[in-house]
């Protein structure tokens, strides 16, 4: 690894500050120097070295200070003024449920057209047996797309015959060629799934198209094949090394629809063999639909909170917690639940509450938002939540009194970036008014609502979280209108914090990690540009260098790639 390769000034600063410094001073395994280094404690500090020992944090500081942490066993790297961050930590990440598959996927995250994306397919073809299926589960959109739009069947015809091929995008349309639709045996005058249909074109012939809601997506999905568990590892794994790339060196899994038990099996064997390389926090949820509070009472009996250790630890139930509380992820549709979706999430709550365990809630509009708080507040009054640390997702038209209420029960808000794809709709749906304060990010955090960044990755959006970052600074969509406006915007020291430290509070580490601060865990990246400086739309392209989690490099790229 080329990472102590210090020119002859610093061997001299190093030389010159060792042997005027106490010898009291324990050695660092590791030394960053000559960087720009974004502390983000409390003054916003910038500081040039930083040093390691034990998976901890010794000093941040000058250059010149540096030396005394340096001994014959210290690796130094010199970052010839490169940015570095806290590790990146995403407030809401389906990680586990996409590591599964990862590895049989095609992915199309950053294919910029169809053409591209039907190459991509072929070249999986090439390598997949005949009748093996050819899966995009998500995590692109079609506006990323020059085409604007999803494929057609005869597109995917004309990529191949010979294997099924099932293309999600997020959570409205699953496309399907000949052979897929025959896999799933959809022909003729199939009726209609529940919660969606099959399209037909003008002479009654399928289409292959499927549209619909949620629930019928996870089903759809849930029809597939499932990788072999060496497979699900190899796929776990490799997810896991990618957000590292990244700068992600911590998540907050949410569980989500057909995530099931033995769905963890892959992640507690990379805990078990040391090989995590992201801090792990997850949440579950529950699958049965119209028992959620039996099978939350049967996890929460063995999955006690902060079960697990600095690398794997359980942080309670979401983010859906009653799905007749879930009000899905179209735009301006009304939702009102029934009654009996509201009791059942009294029960849930105020199960949950008594025990002291964490949620995070999913409530896309305001109007559900309302509903959910008009059930915790009663709870709060029977068990107080506001050292719980509950928490709405998603909320793009949060109201102020709303996120008042929300600060009152000492609740958290993760914000995701699902308008940076979906703005333009969003505009044309809601208006120019409420569109330009979707989400109302500044609101928020002049209520001190603590904010959480994130995806909601993989199906749903990419899990690239600089795409995320420049989306909360400039409030623009993927078209570069600006949907939000500055006045709700954040600027890019509150976005890298509601990133990090805003992301370790809904777990409870915001002393452990998300700042670069003396005894805090060592998780940071050193990016490729210069997160504060580098042009607005620029951003997003951001990757790490070299991402080091718990003290140990766990990703590395040029110039400071392994030999």
């Amino acid at each position: 690894m080329t990472i102590r390769k210090t020119t002859l000034g610093y061997c001299l600063i190093l030389a010159i500050s060792f042997l005027t410094t106490s010898a009291l001073a324990e050695d660092a395994d590791l030394v960053l120097l000559g960087g720009k280094i974004l502390t983000l404690d409390s003054a916003s500090s910038e500081v040039q070295a930083l040093a390691i020992r034990d998976g901890k944090i010794l000093f941040t500081g000058p250059d010149d200070q540096a030396g005394s942490w340096v001994g014959l066993g210290t690796h130094v790297i010199e970052l010839d003024g490169r940015t570095v961050i806290p590790g990146l930590i995403d407030s809401h990440i389906h990680a586990i449920r996409a590591g599964l598959t990862f590895a049989s996927e095609v992915r199309w995250f950053d294919v910029k057209s169809l053409q591209e994306g039907f190459e991509n397919l072929r070249e999986s073809a090439s390598v997949t047996p005949p009748g093996e299926w050819i899966i995009v589960a998500g995590g692109w959109v079609k506006e990323q797309m020059r085409e604007q739009r999803a494929p057609t069947l005869s597109e995917l015809d004309a990529v191949s015959t010979d294997h099924p091929i099932y293309i999600q995008h997020q959570y409205n349309l699953v496309v399907l060629n000949s052979a897929g639709m025959e896999a799933l045996g959809i022909s003729g005058d199939v009726a209609n799934p529940p919660n969606g249909k099959y399209e037909r074109d003008e002479s009654n012939q399928l289409t292959g198209r499927i549209s619909g809601e949620l629930p019928l997506f996870i089903q759809l999905h849930g029809k597939l094949p499932k990788p072999p568990f060496e497979q699900q590892l190899e796929g776990t794994r490799a997810f896991m090394s990618e957000l590292n790339r990244l700068g992600l060196t911590g998540i907050l899994d949410p569980g989500g629809g057909g995530v099931f038990p033995h769905s963890y099996r892959a992640l507690y064997k990379l805990w078990q063999a040391g090989e995590l390389t992201q801090r792990v926090r997850y949440q579950v949820t529950v699958q049965s639909r119209g028992n959620e509070l039996r099978d939350i009472k049967q996890w929460s009996d063995y999955q006690t909170m902060g079960h697990g250790d600095p690398m794997l630890r359980f942080s309670g139930f979401g983010e859906v917690i009653i799905w007749g509380m879930h009000d899905g992820s179209e735009i301006g549709t009304p939702f009102n639940a029934s009654d009996k979706a509201k009791d059942d999430l009294y029960e849930a709550a105020r199960y949950l509450a008594e025990r002291e365990i964490s949620l995070q809630i999913h409530a896309q509009r305001n109007h559900s938002a309302k509903q959910i708080l008009d059930i915790f507040e009663r709870v709060n009054t029977e068990f107080p939540i506001t050292h719980l640390r509950w928490a709405i997702v998603h909320g793009e038209d949060l109201s102020e009194p709303t996120l008042h209420r929300m600060k009152q029960l000492g609740m958290g808000w993760g914000v995701q970036d699902r308008l940076y794809f979906m703005g333009d709709n969003y505009l044309k749906i809601k208006g120019r008014g409420n569109a330009a304060a979707a989400p109302p990010i500044r609101t928020g955090l002049e209520t001190g609502v603590v904010i959480g960044a994130g995806t909601d990755s993989h199906r749903v959006a990419p899990y690239n979280p600089f795409i995320s970052l420049e989306w909360l600074v400039t409030g623009k969509s993927i078209s570069g209108t600006v949907i939000r406006g500055a006045d709700e915007s954040p600027n890019r020291d509150e976005a890298l914090r509601m990133y990090t430290l805003g992301s370790a509070w809904m777990t409870f580490d915001e002393d452990q990690r998300g700042s670069l601060e003396v005894g805090k865990l060592a998780d940071l990246a050193v990016l490729s540009d210069d997160y504060m400086t580098v042009a607005d739309e620029d951003i997003s392209e951001i990757v790490s260098l070299l991402t080091i989690v718990d003290g140990k490099i766990v990703y590395s790229a040029t110039p400071f790639a392994m030999k």
